[in-house]
C-alpha cells in the first residue's frame, strides 16, 4: 500500500465498539499521558493519522530523555568519587532496546517510567538530609503526578512509607 492508500484505510476504520461486554481497562487510566500526547496530536490535527502518530512517538522521546537524565543523577549519588560511572549508566539506560521501544511508542509506560525515575532520585537525594516541609511538598507533588500518570505508580506508596519510617527513626 502507498502512503495515501494506507492513510485512507486508517481514516475509514470505525473505532466505535458497541459491544456491551467490551471492557478496556486503559480507557479508565488517569489523564496525564493523554493530555501531554494531545499536544503534538493537536498541532498536526490537519495532517494524516500516520503523521500524528509519528509526531506522538517523537514527542514521547521527551520521557526517555527525562529517564536518562535522572538515571544519570541517581548514578551520581551512588558513585560520588567516580565521574565516569554516571555517564556509563546514562548511556546504558538510554540504549536499552526494550526501553527505547517502550519509550518511543504511544503508551503511558514511558511517562510512568520517567516519573518513577524522578521519584527514586528525589527519595535518594533526601534520604540523608533533614526532611523539611519543602522536601515533603516536592515528594508529594512528584507522587501526585505519578498517580495521575498510571495506577501502577501506587507501588511507590510502599517506598514512600519506608522513606518516612526511616526518616522518623
Amino acid at each position: 500500500l502507498s502512503y495515501d492508500e494506507l492513510n485512507n484505510v486508517l481514516e475509514s476504520l470505525n473505532r466505535l465498539n458497541d459491544s456491551k461486554n467490551y471492557k478496556n481497562a486503559t480507557a479508565n487510566y488517569p489523564p496525564l499521558y493523554y493530555l501531554t500526547e494531545a499536544i503534538p496530536y493537536k498541532i498536526l490535527q490537519n495532517h494524516s493519522i500516520v503523521d500524528r502518530a509519528y509526531a506522538m512517538r517523537i514527542f514521547s522521546i521527551i520521557f526517555i530523555l527525562i529517564t536518562v537524565f535522572f538515571s544519570y543523577k541517581i548514578a551520581q549519588i551512588f558513585f560520588k568519587k567516580n565521574q565516569f560511572a554516571p555517564h556509563v549508566i546514562a548511556i546504558l539506560v538510554g540504549f536499552l532496546p526494550r526501553f527505547s521501544f517502550t519509550g518511543a511508542g504511544i503508551n503511558n509506560d514511558a511517562i510512568v517510567i520517567a516519573i518513577s525515575t524522578i521519584t527514586i532520585y528525589i527519595l535518594l537525594k533526601y534520604l540523608n538530609r533533614p526532611i523539611t516541609i519543602y522536601h515533603s511538598l516536592i515528594i508529594g507533588l512528584v507522587f501526585g503526578i505519578g498517580i495521575i500518570s498510571k495506577p501502577q505508580f501506587m507501588i511507590f506508596f510502599l517506598f514512600l512509607i519506608i522513606f518516612y519510617f526511616y526518616k522518623l527513626i
